[in-house]
């Protein structure tokens, strides 16, 4: 089966929630992913960096590979997976600061408050 919502095909097993503004009865523009009861926002940049290069508290997010070095940081708590085909499992017992993401790798993210930015040759530490 599939929906036609603006005239773009969706098949329904995709996982997609429609949603509605907050406070209204209309239908909002976008359809968003479901997330482990948050609502994430539509795929685009957030999909490569965290919003404002700062801090998020993420349900649960997948960071698309790019072609550039990242860095991550993360409050203790929660699950963080990374890799290019294969994820691995990182130790999240711990905060931790500006630890490398290579190029082409992806991370996965699962309910902690989670930082993901561009590396530059100007790196800083944000706490």
């Amino acid at each position: 089966m599939t929906i036609v919502f603006h005239n773009a095909r969706i098949p329904t097993r995709s996982v997609l929630v429609l949603t509605r503004r907050i406070g209204t009865r209309e239908p909002s523009s976008g359809i968003t992913h479901r997330t482990s009861g948050n609502i994430a926002h539509m795929p685009g940049k957030g999909d490569e960096q965290t919003f404002n290069e700062d801090y998020e508290n993420i349900g649960y997010r997948n960071f698309k590979a790019v072609d550039y070095d990242r860095l991550m940081s993360w409050k203790a708590g929660g699950r963080v997976d990374v890799g290019e085909r294969i994820l691995t499992a990182q130790k999240t017992d711990e905060d931790k600061v500006n630890e490398r993401l290579p190029a082409g790798w992806r991370a996965v993210v699962d309910t902690m408050n989670f930082r993901l930015v561009r590396k530059s040759e100007k790196a800083f530490v944000h706490i």
